[in-house]
């Protein structure tokens, strides 16, 4: 009985991390009853719904009317024979607007936030699940199977952080990209294994193809760590002199990008056309640096966290075991690889938003794994029952909430208010925090405002009239009001990740 545990025990643990991990973040889930206005636009992307490019006509709504704008109008066959061609959203490709849309299959017509929420949340909870799979191969990989107590911990500790729980719950394409990611460095181990010795078949070039496209199609910046991968692979190749594998590589490579066009044909749209997201980037590189540092540090490991990584290095000078390192120089590639790309990635990005780095942050906790690996063994036991303890701990002490402030948006409008030259994107943002018996006047006209002063302006101008207060709403815009007693501070639309 104790043989058979012990030859089953691996198994059972990774099962039980895996379920804890999926029932915090469940918890999340089901906790929700807001929606950011990304993940609003999410939704109408995935419908391809034409409000998202097409402004509605000027004139008088209620809060009923206008909620129809996010209903469902087509089937699930027509949507995704049209994100197949143009899914209306320049920055991004279609695959995961098409994952989404046959997610969000068996919700009602209408719009419902918290079913919305659920849907989302069980699809990424699948790409989250395959990624953390991918995970425990590459650490059984590359620290061994006798020492898989140590990748699951460096796994669970790396899926338990906030921005890892936080990347699930939100209703974008950043947890699918996470998986591809991961699948990606997954290959690339498997790769440079096979190049000491072992000829590489057709199927892990196949593998190899199909995670390439699977990075790219879920966010062109992914690129950057395609890239670094890509580069490194023929080094590694050309330094066991393998070269007819280079010229495979690069198939892949060609092969990858020609599938991401099958799948979506508009994929070159983002080189294409002229739009706001390709200006502005790739300035303030101090200021790229501090954020990342700040993602890092304090959102993903924690201050704590790194001052332990840090302590775990100086311990290793210490009783000198860096050249311990070298066992796991994949693993430090990799890891250091998606640091410079969290970088890079922020400095060649217009929002700089820590949502963007979130599909790289668990690879680059692969670089505690590699510091902690490099232990003695009684220490790194013992360094790393203490690191996914203390991750675990923090996930369940100080659970992710999201709050963007929909009572308190909804209070403000409860009564109408107007909607003054609005993007046809824009006004969706405001949508769901709309009272359905209430009046609200779209407009683009001076004096059709002038003749409302009685009741709030959201707009992202400044608007035709004296103005006695001001609030955030939602995304860029602002609500004022004319006749209010008193002045109010903007309210936050960004729910923090981290406790700091």
């Amino acid at each position: 009985m104790k043989d058979l545990l012990r030859r089953h025990l691996p198994a059972i643990a990774l099962a039980a991390c895996l379920v804890l991990l999926v029932g915090i973040r469940l918890a999340a889930i089901y906790g929700r009853t807001q929606l950011h206005s990304d993940e609003v636009f999410s939704v109408m992307l995935s419908r391809h719904n034409r409000a998202y490019v097409q402004a509605l006509p000027e004139g008088s709504y209620t809060g009923a009317q206008l909620k129809e704008v996010l209903t469902r109008e087509h089937s699930l066959g027509e949507d995704l024979a049209s994100l197949h061609s143009n899914n209306y959203d320049i920055p991004h490709a279609s695959m995961y607007y098409m994952a989404l849309r046959v997610a969000l299959e068996p919700l009602d017509d209408g719009w419902d936030a918290q079913a919305v929420a659920r849907a989302g949340g069980w699809l990424n909870i699948i790409f989250m699940v395959v990624a953390f799979l991918a995970m425990w191969r590459i650490g059984i990989l590359v620290f061994g199977r006798e020492r898989w107590w140590l990748t699951l911990a460096i796994i669970t500790a790396a899926m338990a952080t906030r921005t890892a729980v936080f990347d699930t719950m939100f209703v974008r394409e950043y947890q699918m990209a996470q998986m591809w990611l991961t699948l990606l460095a997954l290959c690339a181990v498997k790769i440079c294994i096979r190049l000491k010795d072992k000829p590489i078949g057709f199927k892990l070039y196949a593998a190899l193809t199909i995670t390439i496209c699977g990075a790219l199609s879920t966010g062109y910046l992914n690129a950057i760590y395609v890239a670094f991968v890509g580069l490194g692979l023929p080094v590694a190749a050309a330094r066991r002199r393998r070269y007819s594998d280079i010229g495979r590589m690069a198939l892949c490579a060609v092969a990858a990008v020609a599938m991401c066009w099958v799948i979506y044909t508009g994929f070159f749209n983002f080189l294409l056309h002229p739009t706001v997201h390709t200006r502005g980037s790739f300035a303030n590189g101090g200021a790229s640096l501090q954020r990342v540092t700040l993602w890092l540090g304090s959102d993903t490991l924690t201050w704590t966290g790194t001052i332990a990584c840090a302590a775990v290095l100086g311990i290793l000078a210490w009783k000198k075991r860096l050249g311990q390192l070298k066992r796991y120089a994949v693993v430090l590639w990799l890891a250091l690889g998606a640091i410079v790309a969290i970088f890079l990635t922020d400095y060649a990005s217009v929002l700089h938003q820590a949502r963007y780095a979130f599909p790289l942050l668990p690879l680059a906790m692969l670089l505690p794994g590699a510091l902690i690996a490099a232990l003695d063994d009684s220490t790194s036991r013992s360094a790393a029952t203490v690191w996914v303890t203390y991750y675990i701990a923090l996930a369940l002490l100080w659970p992710v909430r999201t709050n963007y402030g929909w009572l308190q948006m909804a209070q403000l409008v409860e009564k109408g208010a107007v909607f003054y030259r609005l993007n046809p994107n824009e006004l969706p943002q405001a949508i769901p925090v709309l009272r359905d018996d209430a009046a609200y006047i779209v407009t683009s006209k001076a004096d059709t405002v002038r003749a409302h002063t009685d009741i709030p302006i959201v707009t992202r101008l400044a608007p035709p009239v004296a103005v006695k207060s001001m609030r955030a709403f939602t995304g860029p815009l602002k609500l004022y009001t004319t006749k209010a007693a008193e002045k109010s501070q903007p309210m936050p639309n960004n729910t923090p990740t981290a406790r700091r």
